[in-house]
């Protein structure tokens, strides 16, 4: 079967619309035209495999932007040397497509658990939070509102732990605070600030926000 040339494709026209054409190698084209009055040639390649005939697409020529004649023939050229070698390039293509999908699945997956994670992470309550929340329930009734303790965890508490789960703070962290403003030679307001912790701390606990109190 002589095989079809470039020319011959470009004289192509609307008016071979849904023409079937032979072009050559085992390969056969059926004639597009569209809307606009551009003229492709959806390509397939017939095979035999173990004594069956099968069928695979290739490609769609077209005069501007689809795949080149030359392509198309490479495409076929290589689909040709898979099944002399004993491999049906459409169980291929299938197996690719699966993997690709696996793959893409698989990215989602971590990309929802990337997300749960992070959620998690920002749904746990911080220690500047827990502390808003026990100014607004309990130290609201103190004369000052709760502005003194406030201030003193602005200054002492919060730069060490503010940022930090409730849940995630341990006695260490404590001891810390209380040993860094205990060098400023501050008992007083340690003490008072300690006393503040706790009862903090105390607050979180009756409320299940946090499991142990390490102020404690």
């Amino acid at each position: 079967m002589t095989a079809i040339t470039v020319k011959e494709l470009q004289a192509l026209t609307v008016a071979d619309d849904g023409r079937r054409i032979s072009m050559g190698e085992s390969m056969y084209g059926t004639v597009r035209a569209g809307r606009g009055g551009e003229v492709s040639v959806y390509v397939v390649w017939r095979y035999k495999l173990n004594g069956k005939p099968r069928q695979i697409s290739i490609g769609t020529w077209k005069n501007k932007g689809g795949a080149s004649l030359k392509a198309i023939r490479d495409k076929r050229d290589k689909f040709a040397a898979e099944v002399k070698s004993g491999i049906n390039p459409i169980d291929r293509k299938a197996a690719e497509k699966l993997r690709v999908q696996a793959d893409q699945a698989e990215a989602i997956h971590q990309q929802i658990e990337r997300l749960q994670q992070l959620a998690e992470k920002q749904a746990r309550l911080t220690v500047r939070g827990l502390f808003d929340q026990w100014q607004a329930l309990e130290l609201r009734t103190r004369a000052d509102k709760g502005i003194e303790a406030k201030r003193a965890f602005e200054r002492d508490v919060f730069p060490q732990i503010g940022d930090m789960a409730a849940a995630d703070v341990t006695k260490a962290h404590i001891q810390n605070i209380v040993d860094t403003m205990m060098m400023r030679d501050i008992v007083r307001m340690t003490k008072r600030v300690l006393s503040d912790l706790r009862q903090m701390f105390g607050f979180a606990l009756d409320r299940d926000l946090v499991e142990v109190d390490p102020s404690r």
